[in-house]
């Protein structure tokens, strides 16, 4: 799993890069490696953070330094990271709700990163550095994209489409006022042309 996150970690690097070019597929790519990282640290949290492979999963062994406190330490974490990675997601593509994905897992982050603050000073293990580094590193990123606002970044993706970008802001400040969005697809329609 090790080399499944580092593989997405770096496809979600591109597909930034290429997002900010505005290259054609940026967001498929975007979307895919965002989507598999998070569900890597959702669902195979316990196992990723207690170094427990794949195909080991039915075997007794693997178990027995696992501790009640670790499997909670390891879910909590795969739930707070995953959070964050599609609340991220959601800002980049400037799709509504992110900040209401991002504030609930940097809420659980930041009662882990104290936990594992305050443990990780009596037990230099392996497993409170590995969660250590990635809440530090995931959010801080998330920190980023939870005070980005999203005017920022339209300037940013659409400077060479001025009236979409400002009604593009309007729509984000009222994502269902039906209007806006209409006034948003003729503005396309009409740089479409």
């Amino acid at each position: 799993m090790k080399k499944a996150e580092s593989i997405f970690s770096v496809f979600i690097l591109l597909g930034i890069i290429l997002k900010l070019f505005d290259v054609p597929g940026n967001s498929i790519i975007l979307i895919l490696s965002f989507s598999s990282l998070a569900v890597i640290y959702f669902n195979f949290g316990f196992l990723f953070f207690n170094d427990i492979r794949l195909r080991d999963i039915f075997k007794r062994e693997s178990y027995k330094k696992v501790t009640a406190k670790r499997t909670v330490g390891a879910i909590a974490t795969g739930i707070a990271l995953s959070l964050i990675l599609i609340g991220i997601l959601f800002k980049i593509e400037i799709w509504p709700g992110s900040s209401n994905i991002i504030k609930p897992g940097l809420f659980l982050l930041s009662i882990i990163i104290i936990i594992t603050l305050v443990l990780r000073k009596d037990r230099k293990s392996r497993f409170y550095k590995k969660i250590y580094t990635r809440t530090l590193i995931i959010g801080l990123f998330g920190i980023i994209a939870y005070l980005i606002p999203f005017d920022l970044l339209i300037d940013l993706y659409y400077d060479d489409k001025p009236e979409v970008a400002e009604i593009m802001k309007e729509v984000m400040k009222d994502p269902y006022n039906e209007e806006n969005q209409e006034e948003l697809d003729k503005a396309w329609e009409k740089y479409l042309e």
